[in-house]
């Protein structure tokens, strides 16, 4: 097997004297944010689907309206968690603060999701 040299040296980012954060932008940087992000578009998806599934069954359940704010509601959360597609967010390569602000995007992100499947499961209840 040949040996591949690449420049890829790890970095370092200093937060202060406890706290040194190293990085190379491989798989195995920042696993816990990219299965954050993951779960992230999973939730989204799911969400997705279950909208799309009541649409079809609306006739029954009369819901319409509510259907759209909640849709909108979700378009909205998608745009704002549009950030954690960045390369940098889904590669590792970003500094310690950059990693901060990925995941409170991502942790609202999955708050506004979730809070609009509550409100789907409300409506069918």
């Amino acid at each position: 097997m040949p040996f591949i040299e690449t420049k890829k040296y790890p970095q370092a980012n200093v937060g202060n004297q406890l706290q040194v954060d190293y990085w190379t932008g491989f798989y195995s940087t920042r696993p816990a944010l990219k299965q954050l992000i993951k779960d992230v578009w999973k939730l989204q998806r799911s969400i997705e689907v279950f909208i799309a599934t009541l649409q079809i069954w609306d006739s029954e359940y009369h819901i319409e309206k509510k259907l759209e704010e909640i849709a909108f509601e979700m378009q909205n959360a998608k745009e704002r968690a549009m950030i954690l597609l960045h390369h940098d967010a889904i590669t590792g390569t970003h500094m310690l603060a950059t990693k901060e602000d990925y995941e409170s995007k991502a942790f609202a992100a999955y708050k506004k999701f979730a809070m609009s499947g509550e409100k789907l499961f409300k409506l069918i209840a």
